[in-house]
């Protein structure tokens, strides 16, 4: 074309054949720089492909197997060529039951289902895997990269925290438990030494007792017995009389102390006989204040037994008579002339309460807490000085408590004392 031509094409707007020509080679060099470009992306990918540590294998949406990386042949067992003729379900246990679409994203599936499976070896071993699988599309059709990574190690540590931690907590159990038996121990060694202060309080106090209380009754038998021994001649008829009556005192008090000592010896080496049967607690108040109507008149103090009512209960009969026999003449003891002390009893639906009253000195708030403990509480002498060990009511504490009852005792200074015992109702199995 020459120089005319050319303007001519170029006026009437008409692309010259150079023109024509130049365009086509740019779109050549287009698509081989398009070619190269994929061509160096396609190997990068299988670098990295190659590189990865984690099964990358490539496959039909059917399962067939079409391409894979090192670590597949590796974690298989299988060479590529031999990977390339299988398909997935071979190298599950669970042959066709197995789906790579299980494994798809979310969005993809309605189900969502663990992405871990248990995949098989050429050699038959089985081995955990996380797997995930994504869907590509081809220039024809679309295809699945599924990547799987073994999880043995994380597993078979897992399944170690998992043991460990069930020692562990084992061992926080049985560390509980030899707490909860150290804490029993501790309590059984407490109550034991409690016990034994407790017994040690009492030794000392039974020995006060045989030293002082059991001479003092002594003292005034052979005092009174020797001026009746030896003067008796020279003596009045009325100091005869008085005489006796002070032995006769004595003695009681000292018969009554020694009952005393016997039972609370007996009960501290646990050789004190428990025989219940069927008692008339009428009956047995009667007899208590028959026993102490003299002592109660000799003081001028009203004894009154309002027990009327027949009210029958198994116990042992000896231990009710020492109960109401301690709490009746301790009540005299501590009541001036002219006062009053009566027998009422109650009923309720379990239990029958016997009380002893008395309108005489009271009992201090802070000795109230000890009365029934003979290590802590000291007996004074009675409103008439009369003589006492305070083991009458460690007696009754303890008899009560032998017949799963209770004794308490309401008190206040210079208004008097009531003794409450209460006993159960129904019947006991001794």
């Amino acid at each position: 074309m020459n120089v005319t031509d050319r303007k001519r094409a170029k006026l009437s707007g008409e692309p010259s054949k150079k023109t024509k020509e130049d365009k086509k080679s740019k779109n050549k060099a287009q698509k081989i720089n398009t070619v190269i470009s994929f061509s160096e992306s396609d190997e990068k990918f299988k670098g990295v492909v190659e590189l990865s540590a984690d099964a990358i294998i490539t496959a039909s949406l059917d399962g067939a197997i079409i391409g894979c990386n090192a670590a597949a042949c590796k974690i298989f067992g299988y060479s590529q060529k031999q990977m390339l003729k299988l398909c997935f379900a071979d190298l599950t246990p669970t042959g066709g039951d197995y789906s790579l679409l299980q494994f798809l994203p979310d969005e993809f599936r309605e189900d969502v289902k663990s992405p871990e499976w248990i995949n098989k070896r050429k050699d038959g071993s089985l081995f955990p895997a996380e797997i995930n699988a994504k869907i590509f599309s081809g220039d024809e059709h679309k295809f699945l990269i599924v990547y799987i990574r073994d999880i043995t190690e994380r597993k078979t540590a897992e399944l170690k925290l998992g043991r460990f931690n069930e020692k562990l907590k084992q061992k926080k159990i049985e560390l509980e438990n030899k707490i909860i038996q150290l804490d029993s121990l501790n309590e059984q060694l407490s109550d034991s030494e409690k016990r034994l202060k407790e017994l040690n309080e009492s030794k000392d106090k039974f020995f006060s007792i045989i030293a002082h209380d059991l001479r003092s009754p002594f003292n005034g038998l052979i005092g009174f017995s020797e001026f009746l021994a030896n003067g008796i001649d020279d003596l009045k008829e009325e100091d005869i009389k008085k005489f006796a009556k002070e032995i006769n005192r004595a003695a009681n008090n000292l018969f009554k102390l020694l009952n005393n000592l016997l039972d609370w010896s007996r009960i501290q080496v646990g050789t004190m006989q428990f025989l219940p049967h069927k008692i008339n607690l009428k009956i047995a108040a009667a007899d208590i204040v028959s026993l102490l109507k003299s002592s109660a008149e000799k003081k001028n103090i009203s004894l009154v037994n309002n027990i009327k009512k027949d009210v029958v209960l198994l116990a042992d009969g000896n231990m009710i008579h020492s109960i109401l026999l301690n709490l009746t003449s301790n009540s005299i003891k501590f009541t001036p002339p002219g006062g009053k002390v009566k027998l009422t009893i109650k009923e309720t639906d379990s239990f029958v309460d016997l009380t002893v009253e008395d309108n005489g000195v009271g009992i201090e708030k802070e000795k109230l807490k000890n009365i029934f403990n003979i290590g802590v509480y000291k007996s004074t002498v009675g409103t008439s000085n009369e003589k006492g060990s305070g083991l009458g009511l460690t007696l009754c504490k303890d008899f009560v408590e032998m017949h799963k009852g209770k004794i308490t005792c309401r008190s206040e200074k210079g208004k008097g004392s009531k003794f409450i015992v209460s006993l159960p109702k129904t019947k006991l199995s001794f």
